[in-house]
């Protein structure tokens, strides 16, 4: 049997992909002089346009949880519009490697 993941990935693939751009929001910062300030801005990412949640806090938090889960899913193609996700119930935090 064919998996799932084969033709949204072959979709995927076929997108015109988004060369890489400073971020509007930033101009005007020295990155070196200025991190702090960056470290926790939330902006929109380049493929979907949504804000990521970038600590696990941010994940569980109201602002994004479940629904944001849902959101970013059905924007990837991953879920189905007719499904949603409802809780996180098991969250566990790895370290290490890449991104």
């Amino acid at each position: 049997t064919r998996h799932l993941a084969v033709d949204r990935c072959k979709v995927e693939w076929g997108k015109e992909r988004a060369a890489w751009q400073f971020i509007p929001q930033l101009e005007g910062y020295a990155i070196f002089e200025d991190e702090q300030k960056l470290y926790r801005k939330e902006l929109p990412g380049m493929r979907y346009g949504l804000e990521f949640p970038f600590t696990p806090e941010m994940l569980q938090s109201s602002k994004y949880g479940p629904k944001w889960l849902t959101k970013a899913f059905q924007a990837a193609g991953t879920l189905p519009r007719d499904n949603t996700v409802k809780r996180i119930w098991n969250f566990k935090p790895i370290s290490g490697g890449g991104a």
